[in-house]
């Protein structure tokens, strides 16, 4: 063998673990990429279920501050405020059944403003606060809150 083969014969070793080593971070980063890509249509899928669920319960609840054929001024929506929360655990629980198991907790609630202590609103300017709160994921930390909420005041006949 001439002197100059000899000394390339060990360079195409070299060569080849080069490539073999740059496609296997090629393929790892590829790996990861799809992963990630994975991971966060999952969060977006969860998290349109969760904001999905907690605005069908501030509709909920506005189906019982509202009822068809029943008047709506001030003093009517205060007490269906008040009274809402009896039927708040069995209407969460079945609108959380309507989700496959990922939505796991629904909490629907109804305030009255008043303006606090020192500035009483007047009652044909009273609103009520309608918040619904939807926890959705896995229970392992990887939980996404969405939250609806719906301001509104009476009727005047």
């Amino acid at each position: 063998m001439s002197p100059k083969k000899r000394s390339q014969k060990g360079s195409v070793y070299i060569v080849a673990i080069f490539v073999v080593v740059v496609m296997g971070m090629l393929a790892m980063n590829l790996n990861r990429i799809q992963w990630s890509g994975n991971d966060t249509l999952s969060r977006e899928l969860i998290g349109t279920k969760a904001s999905l669920l907690a605005s069908s319960g501030v509709e909920w609840a506005l189906t019982q501050l509202y009822p068809l054929g029943q008047p709506g001024s001030s003093a009517e929506l205060a007490v269906r405020c008040n009274n809402l929360s009896p039927e708040l655990s069995t209407a969460a629980s079945y609108l959380t059944a309507q989700v496959d198991k990922s939505c796991r907790a629904l909490f629907i609630q109804c305030e009255t403003v008043t303006g606090g202590e020192t500035a009483l609103i007047p009652e044909e300017l009273q609103y009520f606060k309608v918040t619904s709160r939807a926890l959705c994921g896995d229970t392992k930390g990887f939980d996404i809150e969405r939250q609806q909420e719906a301001w509104v005041k009476g009727v005047s006949q």
